[in-house]
């Protein structure tokens, strides 16, 4: 048997591996750097960013060579993958980290370099070896390739050849130990000193986000140099490169450039209306070639889609059916926040509601959710603050004793339903810990099989106190039906999970008791905030949208018949809070919650604040660290869940959609009296419902831009106005007013009219407009959005959702929508190109 040889690596050992070999101890994470490219000078390119070899190529650091069929990976200075056969020598990743750690010398503080980093020298056109296993080269080894070369950053973006050989010239200068030559200097032939004087002066390439040049597909804007006088100096070309002289700046130009134009350094850079100057070196240092690249989107493009009646850009026309007053508008300077999960999601939740406590300027809050429930417990913050063992605060901090037994003396009783109380004895848990029961089930899936499969269920969930005993209510663990007969015997088999404040937690697995007959009392439920936010917001401005096929448990069936009015009516329920109407099949899965306070910072409307997500207000939404057992919170589904959290005018947005949620336009047959339910134009009409206007400019923090894309089928929103006649004041381009809509359409409705003493007439006019677009047509604001996306994806494709199908129907009419998503992905899988990374959103 061979033996095998095992190296522990111990600080002992590295320190002496340090001594003996020096850097060279690291291997091929050490960015060490070849004074010399080739025997003899390269030629170069620079309308291809490439040299070519005369004679074969010298390592220019340590790295492995590989051959690769396509080099699709790589792009070439248009933004294209290389095609064909390549031969690609990388750095190694960990090289590459302390290779940008080095270039930081390049960085004027606080500002980073914003040099792109080369990882790989790729070959175009390289017939691969006989041998084609990855082989190691030290620098200065011959690579045995005189194909023409580039070099490559991280997404494979093409950078200028002669500023690397200016950096790697720089470098080993000031740092002598990456040169591998040990001082053979670098002026001489091949030398990176003589390749670095091939070209002068600073090149930067504009690129979109998706790394190809830059241009404004739906033209009015662009991008240009420009003197320190705005004025223009030149373009880009049709590969997206500028030579800067002193002084110059990359800008925006266009009517619409300050509201569509964002501008960004690639390499740590922040986007912004720009311009931009060119980054400075730190005194002492010169680069005789420099190459910078920017990034450059056009956010109406970008976020929205192509919003166009043609195809733009090979990416397909949207429908036409909204004016384009009416369609969602790109907001900038907001505060775009993320929840990384349900904790993070209910804390910003909630902090948009305590906005609201001594608000003043006639504040506004909204609430909708498939379900709003009472008793959710919030945690005080996102972060730490949310998550155990800050949450909830800490009444004991106990640990585990050498052997503990925490079922010793354990019962089991059944309530008087169909709920199980577990008592733990007291201190058999430490103090403060954490304890969750999951009761096991054994129940036949058809899908799986005729052997009953294990199912874990909820459980119970409870806070240890010193000296007392710990309750844990288990719901239905058995699974009964109301009215089922209590198995007698009953056995609660269950797995247990303990987590102390400062331990990891300890699982007692499969473990079974007795249930008593009781009944037993149920314990108090410690979960219930003190106070409960969600319940004090008043009914008014709340709405549901229960729906069994999703999950809740409540809310009418989906059995609706007749016309689709008729179906999206029965589903609805014009009680409070409000039930909106849908559709039968459709779930309404957003969950708004939103504030607008007054403040000084804010000239007119209200300072808006609000959280976008898919799930509802419920304990259920309390779900993290689940290998500990999700400690602190109630028991519930092992769930990830996510939001977003934005400020300023995209807030906004989100309370012009939540308040046509919990109030209908009007008052309709069936809901509360006016006076209680006035309908969402009425409640709009105030001037606190004006688009907010900063009575400076935006916080330091306002540096996103976001739009808000809603996706509803016709007839949902507001059913009733899907019936109005062809020709109708809202259908009609001759001049009116919001009181005589409101008649008309009450008239036409058999509805009475109500009067609306409101001084915004103007606005409502144009959001009753939406309104009734929306009904009669729909929105796919998403499609459109998405279709643009996956359109000019060059890198990846991400997509997490709970459920993704075609955008059309085999069987639609001629006038049916014809973009589909999933016909646009299977074109990107049938490109050449290697799909690897796609840009949804920009900050």
């Amino acid at each position: 048997m061979t033996q095998l040889n095992v190296f522990t690596l111990t600080p002992q050992a590295a320190a002496q591996a340090l001594q003996d070999n020096g850097l060279d101890a690291l291997g091929l994470t050490m960015p060490h750097l070849s004074n010399v490219w080739g025997t003899v000078d390269p030629s170069f390119d620079a309308a291809t960013l490439r040299l070519t070899p005369s004679g074969n190529a010298l390592a220019p650091f340590r790295g492995t060579l590989e051959y690769l069929d396509q080099g699709h990976e790589f792009r070439d200075v248009s933004g294209a993958g290389i095609a064909g056969p390549v031969a690609a020598f990388r750095f190694h990743p960990q090289a590459v980290t302390r290779l940008s750690s080095l270039m930081a010398r390049y960085a004027v503080a606080p500002a980073p370099h914003h040099r792109p980093v080369p990882e790989t020298l790729v070959f175009t056109g390289a017939v691969p070896a006989p041998d084609r296993s990855p082989q190691t080269y030290e620098p200065g080894d011959s690579l045995g390739r005189s194909e023409p070369m580039s070099f490559h950053d991280h997404r494979g973006l093409i950078i200028d050849p002669v500023a690397v050989a200016a950096l790697f010239d720089d470098l080993i200068t000031a740092f002598p130990a990456l040169d591998f030559s040990d001082g053979g200097g670098t002026g001489g032939t091949g030398g990176v000193g003589t390749i670095a004087a091939l070209a002068s002066g600073v090149i930067a390439q504009v690129v979109d986000l998706h790394g190809n040049p830059f241009v404004a597909a739906l033209g009015g804007v662009g991008v240009e140099k420009q003197d320190g006088s705005d004025n223009s100096t030149g373009s880009l070309d049709g590969s997206g490169l500028v030579t800067l002289t002193a002084g110059e700046v990359i800008a925006a130009t266009g009517d619409d450039a300050d509201s569509r134009i964002r501008l960004g350094w690639a390499t740590g850079g922040t986007m912004g209306e720009g311009p931009l100057a060119q980054p400075g070196l730190p005194g002492g240092v010169a680069l005789p070639r420099q190459f910078l690249r920017a990034f450059a989107v056009d956010l109406d493009w970008h976020l929205r889609g192509n919003r166009t009646t043609n195809a733009v850009a090979g990416v397909p026309a949207e429908d036409g059916d909204m004016s384009d007053d009416l369609k969602p508008q790109v907001r900038t300077e907001v505060v775009i926040d993320y929840a990384a999960d349900g904790p993070d999601l209910i804390a910003l939740s909630n902090a948009v509601l305590t906005r609201m406590d001594g608000a003043t300027g006639n504040p506004l809050v909204f609430a909708a959710a498939p379900q709003l429930n009472d008793n959710v417990p919030v945690p005080p913050a996102p972060g730490a603050p949310a998550r155990w063992p800050a949450f909830p605060a800490a009444a004991g901090a106990g640990v585990f004793g050498a052997n503990p037994a925490p079922l010793v003396g354990a019962t089991a009783t059944w309530t008087a339903d169909e709920d199980v109380v577990v008592v733990l004895a007291a201190d058999t848990v430490p103090d403060g810990s954490a304890v969750r029961i999951y009761n096991q089930r054994f129940i036949s899936i058809p899908a799986i099989g005729e052997t009953p499969s294990f199912k874990r269920g909820d459980g119970g969930a409870a806070i240890a106190i010193t000296g007392q005993p710990t309750q844990i209510l288990v719901h239905n663990p058995l699974g009964l039906e109301p009215g089922d007969p209590k198995p007698d015997p009953a056995t609660l088999v269950f797995d247990m999970v303990v987590t102390p404040r400062t331990q990891n937690r300890r699982l007692f697995a499969a473990r079974t008791l007795a249930i008593a007959a009781g009944p037993a009392p149920v314990p108090t439920d410690i979960f219930v905030p003190a106070p409960d936010r969600m319940a004090a917001v008043p009914d008014t401005v709340k709405s549901l949208a229960p729906v069994p096929l999703f999950g809740t448990d409540d809310g009418p069936a989906d059995g609706a018949a007749g016309t689709p009015v008729d179906a999206a009516r029965a589903l609805a329920s014009e009680t409070v809070p409000r039930t909106g109407p849908r559709l039968p099949t459709m779930g309404r899965l957003e969950a708004v919650v939103v504030s607008g306070i007054g403040s000084a910072a804010i000239s007119e409307g209200l300072d808006w604040s609000g959280v976008l997500s898919g799930t509802s207000w419920s304990r259920d939404a309390l779900s993290a660290n689940h290998g500990q057992g999700n400690p602190g919170n109630p028991p519930g589904p092992d769930t990830h869940l996510s939001g977003v959290s934005v400020e300023g005018p995209l807030a906004y947005d989100l309370a012009r959609h939540a308040v046509r949620r919990v109030q209908p336009f009007i008052p309709l047959p069936g809901g509360p009296p006016p006076a209680q339910a006035p309908g969402w134009l009425a409640m709009s009409g105030g001037d606190n419902m004006d688009v907010p206007e900063r009575a400076g400019g935006p916080p330091a923090d306002a540096t996103s831009s976001g739009v808000l894309l809603q996706s509803i089928a016709a007839v949902a929103e507001t059913p009733e106005l899907s019936l109005l006649p062809p020709g109708n004041p809202l259908d009609s381009d001759t001049p009116i007013d919001l009181q005589t809509v409101i008649n008309d359409i009450a008239s036409a409705l058999g509805l009475p009219a109500p009067t609306l003493n409101v001084t915004n007439g103007n606005r409502l006019l144009n959001e009753l407009r939406r309104e009734y677009e929306l009904s009669v047509h729909g929105a796919r604001d998403a499609l459109w959005s998405l279709a643009r996306a996956f359109h000019q994806a060059e890198e990846l494709v991400y997509i997490e959702t709970a459920g993704l199908a075609r955008t059309v129907h085999a069987g639609g009419d001629a006038d049916a929508v014809s973009v589909d998503l999933i016909q646009i992905l299977a074109n990107l899988a049938g490109r050449a190109a290697k799909i690897e990374g796609c840009d949804l959103h920009t900050t």
